[in-house]
């Protein structure tokens, strides 16, 4: 029976103590013998610091942790070298003096080991000394590994700009010494979720690589098809036998919640590593990697730009700087959801240069409108997250308009309309639809273009395809010969499905479903 590794993040560990490992030393051993300064940015959950711990026993000799790995049949000499490993992910980042006493924290364990000079005193000059009496103490150069680089900008994201800028330049000052001591340092990386340009890191440092769209890297964190069904195999059709399911529809239902995640253009296409995991050890499907937080951020920018929710559907385009830095968070929204793996890269174009991005699987889209119906509409969560939408579903499979009606009705009368302008009024009624259907487990299209013009709301079952027709105001007979006019059914003239046509009113005074017609 396989052990689970879930939440333990040490090679050794891993390794010692008997878990499943899916062997990424070969593409370990090519970085570290290619790259001396490198960057990965990797959502969370996805393995950094794992790579990052097996970097730190691979630099340390530990031979003994790699006998079967693939590393084992590269490496031949095994050398030891000084390794400084620098996890920022735990700490107190509330002001510029709280970065400084954990960096001190940290620097202070290391200089137990290389000495201490008492007239470094700033966190750059003692980690400068470090390095310098490191390599000249061993022979051999160190090896600097620093996780989450950007926790702390991370954290204050939407906090005070002055506090930011003086994490950056508390950043800036410690990360420039490894430009200023290359001498002495063997190889270095930096994990994070973010790319900050700002940061000396990436604008002194210009022989650092970033890796993180790099094609030949793209599956140095996840897991990829063929890593699950050689890694997992003997697990599989256990998975099936717990779920109720043969083995190959679990197989599938495994690659629609956790598979899609590309990191380059041409990269292949890897699991979230975490949520695998997680369904293997407790035998369901689950939202597992939503569960570990969803940014509070995102809401703000999301209501700052305006965002039509029902566009988080669609394909999203973005240019490499989009992707790769988000200093100008105001302006990236799509940056930022890429980053943090709420979008991923589906294909590339050489002309244009641009990237096409969506949500990567049905975990990342199911969890990620929960969370946003919630934060919308905090007063409706408990119907957006219990019977109501439920009986919303049921109402749609039925074919019964009225009822799914009724039910819309009494749901939108818990959701308060805080505005009164007329763009955001449209917004506020299409991102209300979207959430809510969508949420039913149907796919949802929001003013969808057809040839005479385009359908506010289409809502896509089993069975039936129904087209909605909103017009604010009492004149429904308006929104029917809008229907007659313009022939939305012919758009849908080719599907085996029943098609639909729902004529509504929405009383701007109440901000609900007045009226509401189903054409024959």
């Amino acid at each position: 029976m396989l052990r689970y590794p879930i939440g333990i993040q040490s090679f050794s560990e891993i390794r010692k103590g008997g878990y499943v490992y899916v062997d990424k030393t070969a593409i370990l051993y090519r970085l570290v013998n290619q790259y001396k300064y490198v960057f990965l940015s990797r959502p969370r959950r996805f393995g950094k610091s794992l790579l990052l711990s097996t970097i730190e026993c691979y630099f340390k000799g530990l031979h003994d942790l790699f006998v079967g790995l693939k590393l084992d049949e590269l490496e031949h000499e095994w050398k030891e070298y000084p390794v400084l490993r620098i996890d920022l992910n735990m700490g107190d980042y509330t002001s510029v003096e709280a970065l400084r006493r954990h960096l001190s924290s940290i620097l202070s364990k290391f200089e137990r080991i290389y000495g201490a000079d008492v007239t470094d005193t700033t966190p750059s000059e003692r980690l400068a000394g470090i390095l310098s009496r490191a390599h000249a103490g061993s022979g051999r150069q160190a090896v600097v590994l620093i996780d989450e680089y950007d926790k702390p900008l991370l954290n204050n994201i939407d906090g005070e700009e002055t506090l930011r800028n003086g994490l950056r330049a508390e950043l800036k000052s410690f990360y420039s010494v490894l430009k200023s001591c290359d001498e002495d340092i063997k190889f270095a990386m930096l994990t994070g979720v973010s790319r900050f340009s700002h940061v000396s890191i990436f604008s002194d440092v210009n022989n650092l690589v970033d890796i993180s769209l790099d094609n030949d890297y793209s599956a140095i964190c996840g897991i990829t098809d063929e890593e699950l069904d050689s890694d997992f195999a003997e697990v599989l059709p256990n998975l099936g036998a717990q779920t109720g399911l043969s083995s190959s529809e679990a197989r599938r239902m495994l690659k629609l919640h956790y598979d899609g995640y590309r990191f380059s253009p041409r990269g292949v296409s890897v699991y979230n590593p975490y949520s695998v995991l997680r369904t293997f050890a407790g035998g369901s499907f689950g939202y597992y990697w939503s569960q570990t937080g969803t940014p509070s951020f995102f809401v703000k920018l999301l209501k700052a730009q305006q965002v039509d929710l029902s566009s988080i559907d669609d394909e999203m385009y973005a240019d490499e700087t989009d992707l790769t830095d988000i200093d100008n968070l105001e302006r990236n929204v799509v940056g930022l959801m890429f980053q943090t793996g709420y979008l991923t890269i589906k294909g590339y174009d050489s002309v244009s240069e641009l990237y096409t991005l969506s949500l990567p699987n049905d975990e990342v889209r199911k969890a990620f409108l929960k969370f946003l119906s919630r934060s919308y509409y905090p007063q409706a969560s408990t119907r957006f997250g219990g019977i109501t939408l439920k009986t919303i579903s049921a109402a749609l499979q039925a074919g019964d308009v009225d009822e799914m009606m009724r039910l819309m009705q009494a749901l939108i009368a818990s959701i308060p309309c805080e505005t009164r302008d007329e763009r955001m009024l449209e917004l506020h009624y299409r991102n209300m639809f979207y959430l809510v259907f969508s949420l039913c487990g149907h796919r949802v299209q929001v003013e969808r273009p057809v040839l005479h013009g385009r359908i506010d709301v289409v809502i896509e079952t089993p069975k039936r395809v129904y087209l909605i027709e909103l017009k604010r105001g009492d004149n429904l007979e308006e929104a029917v010969r809008q229907f007659h006019d313009r022939d939305y059914r012919a758009a849908y003239a080719g599907d085996s499905r029943a098609t639909v046509q729902i004529a509504a009113t929405i009383n701007d005074a109440t901000h609900n479903i007045a009226r509401w017609q189903v054409l024959e």
